[in-house]
């Protein structure tokens, strides 16, 4: 795991299989951070809590076949 401490409007570039994200810290406050993301629409972003729920959802369907 990388940690990295930015300031407002930072940004952070992750690339991969060409593709590139850009994540940008739009506010930091004591306690939270406001980011923004970009990049090609494959790349499937979710918060944590979402992407749980797609994985139970796939296993469940998966059961069913």
């Amino acid at each position: 795991m990388l940690v990295l401490t930015r300031k407002e409007n930072a940004r952070v570039v992750i690339t991969h299989g060409g593709e590139t994200l850009t994540v940008m810290v739009v506010e930091a406050r004591r306690g939270s951070a406001k980011l923004a993301f970009e990049g090609p629409p494959e790349f499937n972003i979710l918060r944590e809590e979402l992407a749980d729920q797609d994985a139970v959802a796939a296993a469940g369907e998966a059961g069913r076949e």
